[in-house]
């Protein structure tokens, strides 16, 4: 179950299918987070809709029982990632511009927020550094690689 979490147009079922449990942070990332999505009604519109958290592993995984690091689904419309808390800080640290974002979102780009979700954004400012500068150049630089000898797949 995750904390009553429920996606629009799906059945609880399919949203516990696609979150893990202990979910505590969930955004919309992605082109409805850039203000960039084409509604399904238009026939160009070939978007998806990007989903991104952090979830609380169970015991058995700090204990070194079991693995957890993220999960990633794709279903129907949605494609979701949901990170482990430990792995999200981690990336965090690192300044990975796609985690980073999850942080800066606007209000309504909030899916849900737990206690805990909501402590994360309050203290957002203590991850950032101006290491971003790097992994965002680096990340920009990768992208316009791609783009110029096609190697995406799909669009960009």
């Amino acid at each position: 179950m995750n904390n009553g979490i429920k996606l629009s147009g799906l059945s609880q079922e399919e949203t516990d299918n696609i979150l893990p449990g202990n979910t505590v942070l969930l955004g919309y990332v992605g082109s409805i987070s850039h203000g960039t999505q084409i509604q399904k009604t238009d026939p160009d519109s070939i978007d998806d809709i990007d989903i991104m958290g952090i979830a609380i592993a169970p015991e058995n995984v700090y204990m070194g029982l079991k693995k957890f690091e993220q999960k990633e689904v794709k279903y129907k419309e949605w494609d979701s990632v949901v990170y482990e808390i430990k792995k999200f800080f981690s990336l965090l640290l690192k300044q990975n511009p796609n985690v980073l974002g999850l942080l800066w979102l606007q209000h309504q780009n909030y899916i849900y927020k737990s206690p805990i979700g909501q402590s994360i954004i309050n203290n957002r400012s203590i991850f950032t550094s101006k290491e971003a500068y790097h992994s965002f150049s680096g990340y920009a630089h990768g992208q316009l690689h791609r783009m110029e000898h096609a190697a995406c797949k799909g669009y960009m």
